[in-house]
């Protein structure tokens, strides 16, 4: 008995084998082309809940008089995550300065970044977002509408 399977155990721990190393091929082609797609299109943060297409968005109109600064846009506080989604659009007749901020955490300090909206401009949000303040220059009075998922 004894000399019959043994070949065929042998072939059978060679063809395992085998199997096994086509495996671990494939999955090192996997991690490559999730690699290649982080670097083409970003990676996401795993810690960030995922979209949830279910969930309307929040509004918020934000205006501000000549050289004051609106209330903000405290959109993690409304949405219970970070915003990933959405977009701020400046409804008035002068330029706005709009600062979105990210809060601190996981080893990084508050990020912000400020950028000029133009009148009838819109800033599309494609990173997450804690915070948008809205401050008017000296041209005049600004209205800026966010809307963040």
């Amino acid at each position: 008995m004894g000399k019959l399977l043994g070949p065929a155990l042998g072939q059978l721990a060679a063809a395992v084998c085998g199997i096994r190393d086509e495996l671990s091929q494939v999955r090192q082609g996997l991690e490559d082309v999730k690699a290649s797609l982080g670097y083409e299109y970003g990676r996401a943060n795993p810690k960030l809940p995922p979209f949830d297409p279910y969930r309307l968005p929040k509004r918020w109109l934000l205006e501000a008089p000549a050289g004051e600064t609106a209330e903000p846009a405290r959109v993690k506080a409304a949405l219970s995550s970070p915003a990933r989604r959405g977009f701020v659009e400046n409804l008035g007749e002068n330029p706005a300065l709009v600062t979105l901020f990210l809060e601190p955490g996981d080893g990084y300090g508050e990020q912000r970044m400020t950028l000029e909206l133009l009148p009838g401009r819109v800033y599309d949000i494609t990173h997450a977002v804690d915070r948008v303040e809205v401050a008017a220059t000296a041209a005049g009075e600004v209205r800026v509408q966010v809307l963040a998922q």
